[in-house]
């Protein structure tokens, strides 16, 4: 059991840590936590505050000059992060706090570190999987096919069909299907079936199926469903547009591994 003694001591070790500012936040965590997490997350936070060639001086600088709104969102996310964040997306938020204290899209970074607590780790592979579909051959092949889309709808003047694509930001669940190597279904199927990957059971499909509905909930992408004749259930999902905040998002993990399935489903 290491005492909380040790714990100060280690700290003093990191830069950062010596930030009256911070100490004080970390003063809070450390009865909850063990040194070792503590540091580095410390060092994480440090090593971003470095690659802005930012002295510590002026980082604390900085903070001084914070209004009250900034202060706690400040201090709030500090804790949330040495203490709450899950390592998926202790990067991500770490460098979110660090570009809101540099005041770097200051405004767009409270929405981002808003989002990313609320995401599991489902959640961030999902986000992961759209970047690597982005990313992908087959989805270069789909833009020729979105071009000849996007033009019909250049005129404004002329009736077009309601289907609107968004460049690279517009993904056909098919393809996205394709590109995992899953069965095609909708939204309903994906929450309510287990399959089978090389013959063992899964919960991942119903995991993407989960996400779709929490991404959109916090604004990162909207559905589209198809309307036929007879059927209007949002359900039936044709395609998904990753919206203007869902792509900072996707920013933020962007040269991240995702986890893709390599295998048909048997």
């Amino acid at each position: 059991m290491i005492k909380k003694t040790n714990i100060a001591k280690s700290l003093v070790k990191v830069t950062v840590g010596q930030v009256p500012y911070v100490g004080q936040v970390v003063a809070e965590v450390i009865n909850f936590i063990d040194a070792e997490i503590v540091n580095r997350r410390l060092e994480k936070l440090e090593e971003e505050i470095n690659k802005r060639k930012m002295s510590i001086e002026e980082f604390e600088s900085r903070i001084s000059e914070f209004d009250e709104h900034q202060y706690y969102f400040v201090r709030n996310n500090l804790r949330y992060y040495l203490l709450n964040c899950i390592p998926e997306s202790s990067k991500e938020f770490c460098r979110s706090v660090v570009r809101y204290i540099a005041n770097e899209d200051e405004e767009l970074q409270e929405e981002i570190c808003e989002i990313i607590q609320n995401l599991n780790e489902q959640d961030i592979n999902f986000i992961k999987l759209i970047n690597s579909f982005i990313k992908s051959s087959n989805k270069n092949e789909l833009n020729s096919k979105m071009s000849i889309a996007n033009k019909k709808n250049e005129n404004k003047d002329i009736l077009h069909d309601r289907n609107i694509i968004f460049g690279e930001n517009t993904i056909f669940l098919k393809d996205l299907n394709d590109f995992l190597h899953i069965p095609e279904g909708t939204l309903v199927n994906m929450l309510n079936s287990e399959y089978k990957i090389s013959g063992k059971s899964t919960f991942d499909i119903m995991y993407l199926g989960l996400s779709i509905i929490k991404l959109e909930r916090l604004g990162i992408l909207q559905t589209e469903f198809l309307l036929t004749l007879g059927t209007s259930s949002p359900n039936n999902i044709d395609r998904i547009h990753i919206t203007l905040l869902g792509q900072k998002i996707l920013e933020c993990f962007l040269n991240c591994d995702a986890n893709i399935r390599g295998e048909e489903n048997g």
